[in-house]
């Protein structure tokens, strides 16, 4: 009698034991996302780091428009946005 009741014993703790695995792994909590948070930052970093590396070199050419000498000569350049 003892014998069975300890081997049915152990019959429902494994059945429990799968149970309970199956379980958590069901209705266990989310794994998190990755964290991405570098990425726009990076991404902020080279547009910036070209604006200010490349902005120079466009204003000197700029400078070397015919349009832009005359207008600088008459006293500046106006630009009129029509709204």
């Amino acid at each position: 009698m003892r014998k069975d009741y300890h081997d049915t014993q152990l019959k429902v703790a494994a059945v429990v034991r799968t149970a309970l695995d199956d379980l958590k792994n069901k209705f266990g909590p989310i794994p998190e996302e990755d964290d991405n948070t570098w990425f726009p930052f990076l991404i902020d970093l080279l547009t910036v780091g070209t604006l200010l590396a490349v902005g120079p070199f466009f204003n000197n050419f700029l400078k070397t428009l015919p349009y832009i000498r005359k207008a600088a000569q008459r006293g500046g350049v106006t630009v009129r946005i029509p709204i």
